[in-house]
């Protein structure tokens, strides 16, 4: 009888599995004749599932506020570039290809691991940085005279359709995949243009240090969280791999150059 009690306390509390499969475990031994060291070994094991899990929860908490903590600081991420470009009323040295293809990769960074149902905590920052990278690339194509503001207006309102139509389920879940494979390849190579044209001038322009450095922090920060979070997520988990080796080279040579200017 107390078998079955233990039993039927475990049906009703599934969320604490481990410690109910050890008790019942526990009273079959007892009244079955498996004697104490039976029952110890049992107690001992479930333990040890209770430790592994908590250690599992421990990790998921942290990754959970280190993706908000780079959320947050996403927000400030090229906030001191559009600063600079503002009060100078220059967009000098500013590729208008990287900052096309940041929005572009950016916001497809969004779409995909929302649609795969993975925490905010993972992709808040790309939402962030697509909105600061659209302002950007605004000031970058008005400021020369590419396009008027309304003709931006208007493209920026066809990429929104075009991104509302994907987050409502407009493509399949591979396709979604090789959109953010695209992506991670985008915001890579996004920086190509930008860093060629940092060793032809022999200077960063007006790229910030801070936007750099936080760039290649919150680029390792996002391959914990994905490793956490998102189960290793082989297509985000390579695209954070490159975001943080080509931004680590930015910013190399944003010190490299502005301390040869200075000498």
């Amino acid at each position: 009888a107390h078998k079955d009690d233990v039993a039927s306390s475990c049906r009703r509390g599934g969320s604490c599995s481990v410690r109910c499969d050890a008790a019942g475990a526990g009273a079959a031994a007892v009244t079955g004749g498996g004697g104490g060291g039976g029952g110890a070994a049992v107690v001992a094991e479930a333990a040890g599932d209770i430790a592994a899990g908590g250690g599992s929860g421990v990790m998921h908490v942290a990754a959970t506020a280190a993706g908000f903590a780079v959320t947050a600081g996403s927000l400030l991420l090229f906030t001191p570039m559009i600063s600079r470009v503002w009060r100078k009323r220059s967009a000098e040295g500013l590729s208008v290809t990287t900052w096309a293809l940041n929005l572009a990769g950016f916001a497809a960074g969004a779409i995909y691991p929302f649609s795969r149902g993975f925490p905010v905590a993972q992709y808040g920052d790309s939402l962030a940085l697509t909105v600061q990278s659209a302002v950007l690339l605004g000031m970058i194509v008005v400021m020369r005279g590419v396009c008027t503001v309304p003709q931006l207006a208007l493209g920026y309102a066809v990429v929104a359709g075009l991104c509302a139509a994907l987050v409502c389920g407009a493509a399949p879940a591979w396709a979604l995949a090789g959109l953010q494979a695209v992506s991670a390849l985008m915001l890579t190579g996004a920086l190509v243009p930008q860093i060629l044209m940092n060793l032809r001038n022999k200077s960063a322009g007006e790229w910030s240090v801070a936007s750099a450095a936080m760039s290649t922090a919150g680029n390792a920060v996002k391959v914990f969280t994905t490793v956490t979070l998102a189960g290793s997520d082989p297509v985000l988990l390579a695209g954070f791999c490159f975001g943080l080796v080509t931004n680590a080279i930015l910013l190399g040579q944003i010190i490299y150059y502005r301390r040869a200017a200075i000498a």
